[in-house]
């Protein structure tokens, strides 16, 4: 191509034009309509419950591709619950036995695994698209995939028709500086970026892209807490570009490690606005309720009373987080 062709794009724009149908230019704009391809629709139980009425409507077709849809039972769990409750029972069983129905690769049934968790450690790789039916599904950007949460019926039809319609978003950059110290990850690092920018702002249904050195010595799981709470922030999607850290990590995988695609934002990405945030001086942070940007040094509430405490959840099951 030409450089009188050459529009500059952000990581995000260069995976969605990587995917789009029909593309007559070398690039994509934000604001533009995008037919694109989808690599993986992913959905719970709890989001199953709707999307099988949906599903129901379209006639129950066959769907794209059974290998390509996620399907995890990790919203309702406690056993008493799943034995007694005849609504959770019912949200339990429609999964299992559309899983059975469609002869679902990946299908995982209650107190087995954690859906995000799951997916991101065995299955989705850099470059790709995935389509959530939950907002945290944004958690798949910390290995360099677009991935977003939209309604149950969107889901449903992308996990029927393989594909999806998409307006190009605009992009924030945020650009991390300093070395973390020594016990500090990335719930910190995601606490920190909403207490500077406050949630649903600057953030808002756009592209949230992290940048900067600092985020090259970074674990895969940081990025994926980080990327997970891109829905605490406001943001349609967070995404960090896929290293030499990532790629490592791939290499561990029994499977599903080969066909990643390597994407960089160019140096003159049109990003609408970029925050610098330094983190060399960062210490633990909680957020006080009642909201995620609700931020405070940890030393504020030293001796505040817990009535209760739950150590679990999609942005908490971290190796590095339990440890």
């Amino acid at each position: 191509m030409g450089s009188s062709t050459r529009k500059p794009m952000t990581l995000t724009q260069k995976i969605l034009a990587h995917h789009a149908r029909g593309l007559t230019r070398p690039y994509v704009e934000a604001g533009d309509i995008l037919q694109i391809a989808v690599d993986w629709t992913i959905a719970s139980e709890l989001a199953w419950n709707g999307m099988d009425r949906t599903y129901a409507l379209l006639g129950r077709p066959k769907i794209h591709d059974a290998d390509r849809f996620f399907l995890a039972v990790d919203h309702t769990v406690d056993p008493v619950t799943l034995a007694n409750d005849p609504r959770a029972r019912k949200l339990a069983q429609l999964s299992r036995d559309f899983a059975g129905e469609a002869k679902l690769k990946h299908f995982y049934d209650s107190n087995v695994t954690i859906l995000h968790t799951k997916f991101y450690r065995d299955l989705v790789q850099p470059g790709q698209v995935v389509l959530g039916a939950d907002s945290h599904t944004s958690s798949h950007g910390g290995l360099g995939a677009f991935s977003i949460g939209l309604d149950g019926a969107d889901i449903t039809a992308a996990m029927v028709l393989g594909q999806s319609w998409i307006e190009v978003p605009e992009a924030i950059a945020v650009d991390y500086s300093g070395e973390l110290p020594f016990g500090i990850g990335g719930k910190d690092v995601i606490l920190k970026t909403l207490g500077d920018l406050g949630r649903n702002t600057v953030a808002m249904e756009r592209t949230v892209e992290y940048r900067g050195e600092a985020t090259r010595k970074w674990s895969t799981d940081v990025r994926f807490t980080i990327a997970n709470m891109t829905a605490e922030f406001g943001g349609l999607n967070g995404i960090f570009e896929a290293d030499g850290t990532v790629a490592a990590w791939l290499e561990t995988r029994k499977s599903e490690n080969g066909g990643a695609l390597y994407f960089r934002a160019d140096d003159d990405a049109p990003y609408v606005a970029r925050y610098r945030i330094d983190l060399s001086k960062l210490g633990p942070l909680v957020a006080k309720p009642f909201s995620p940007d609700n931020v405070h040094p940890v030393e504020q509430v030293l001796g505040l009373g817990i009535q209760g405490c739950f150590i679990g959840a999609c942005t908490t099951t971290e190796e590095e987080l339990v440890l």
